[in-house]
């Protein structure tokens, strides 16, 4: 789920996975690996923040205050 958020944030700011992790100092397909292990917190920190939103929105795609 967060690698698809993630990419849904990337589209909506038309800028691809790899433009992202070049802009943010990260490796080719860190992001992507996210599928199969767990980020360090510095680093999405470092997402949340590109796209100002929290990390709780990363990992869940909802943003504060939108609850039922």
């Amino acid at each position: 789920m967060l690698v698809e958020n993630i990419k849904k944030l990337c589209a909506s700011r038309n800028i691809s996975l790899s433009a992202l992790e070049k802009t943010l100092g990260f490796g080719n397909s860190t992001i992507s690996k996210w599928e199969t292990c767990s980020p360090t917190v510095e680093k999405l920190s470092l997402v949340a923040e590109f796209f100002e939103c929290t990390i709780d929105e990363l990992l869940h795609g909802k943003k504060k205050g939108g609850r039922s």
